[in-house]
């Protein structure tokens, strides 16, 4: 069948045209959308340096050889390796003109960074965020406060930040 002649690293389709290319990427896929309360998390406030954390109950590793542990988390290992990390959040507010800028962190060191906030008028709620690492050896990141102004307590977070938040990472080499 001619509709059938298309072929990915020598996969091809079935017979209902569907191509199976398990194990070409390997990723973490943190953050479904599920509903717990951010003070459920060990979430201190939103200081400069106070650790973000993403809820997950059934994540995803495939790059890991022990996966990463479901729950609330603000950190995350990775072997030796390149890859892309995205990421997304949202929180409450107490008033015009919030902002938060989340890091990503290695060690002291900042790899990238998301803006999330209202600036005349204007509201980013749910940003992406992005960094590329390439590293030489096991290394831990850590989501952190970078900046922000008029974010609501812990407490009063409700389940906005398991239900918007999420991060992703790509080996890509």
């Amino acid at each position: 069948m001619s509709h059938n002649t298309i072929a990915i690293n020598s996969a091809e389709p079935d017979r209902a045209g569907d191509i199976s290319v398990g194990g070409l990427a390997k990723i973490i896929a943190y953050g479904r959308g599920e509903s717990d309360a951010y003070n459920n998390s060990s979430a201190v406030g939103f200081s400069v340096g106070d650790e973000i954390y993403f809820y997950d109950s059934s994540s995803t590793d495939t790059i890991n050889s022990t996966p990463i542990s479901n729950g609330w988390r603000s950190s995350f290992s990775l072997p030796a390796g390149k890859y892309i990390i995205k990421w997304r959040l949202h929180f409450e507010d107490t008033g015009s003109g919030w902002y938060m800028v989340s890091g990503l962190y290695e060690g002291t060191n900042l790899r990238g960074t998301c803006y999330i906030g209202e600036t005349s008028g204007a509201s980013s709620s749910n940003a992406l965020g992005q960094a590329f690492v390439n590293l030489s050896t096991t290394t831990t990141l850590t989501f952190k406060v970078h900046s922000a102004s008029l974010i609501d307590s812990v407490a009063n977070q409700g389940t906005t930040p398991s239900q918007y938040g999420a991060f992703f990472v790509v080996e890509v080499a």
